[in-house]
């Protein structure tokens, strides 16, 4: 237990673990992926939460959504997409990895990388595109052309995706796979 302006609450880690066992893959792995986020101190504390909770329903559930867990994930739509991509047989990315030039300059961070495949992998959650004033949208996503074209300078293939296309992965996937083959011919 821990106190929380005055009043008791459970810990983060037994949040975790408590919802871990209760919750669906999906909510499971936002939830704890941003909790982790909020408080990296939980983490070290999963393990003793897990023993804590080992006789009780949904427990295997927990391991193995502790297990996946990682504050580094910077949105529900990251850490949904980190499922999606151990799901369709990938090996896990490298999360918010950071590309520089060749002199050692800052170009970008990126959601997900694979340096095996030269790939870096970016879910659009397409709020920063939304804005009331047109002129700010068409700036962003300049930006993010702008952003885009200095990783590929690099020499890495990119692949994007939104919120609609982490239910239908497979074409995700398919994505994925055809820039690995580009990147390496």
């Amino acid at each position: 237990m821990e106190i929380v302006d005055g009043i008791r609450v459970t810990s983060a880690a037994r949040t975790i673990v408590d919802t871990a066992r209760c919750l669906d893959a999906d909510r499971a792995v936002v939830l704890g992926d941003s909790a982790l986020r909020l408080r990296p101190a939980a983490h070290p504390a999963l393990p003793a939460a897990l023993t804590a909770a080992d006789t009780r329903t949904g427990i295997a559930a927990a391991r193995r959504m502790c297990a996946f867990l990682d504050g580094r994930s910077g949105s529900p739509g990251e850490s949904i997409s980190r499922l999606r991509i151990r799901a369709a047989g990938l090996p896990d990315p490298v999360l918010q990895f950071e590309i520089r030039t060749a002199g050692g300059a800052f170009v970008a961070r990126t959601d997900f990388f694979r340096e095996e495949f030269g790939v870096v992998g970016e879910f659009d959650g397409m709020g920063k595109y939304r804005s009331a004033d047109p002129g700010a949208s068409a700036e962003t996503v300049r930006r993010e052309k702008l952003r885009e074209d200095a990783i590929r300078a690099q020499g890495y293939e990119v692949v994007r995706w939104t919120w609609s296309e982490l239910f239908h992965f497979d074409d995700v996937r398919a994505r994925i796979d055809a820039a690995a083959r580009r990147r390496w011919r």
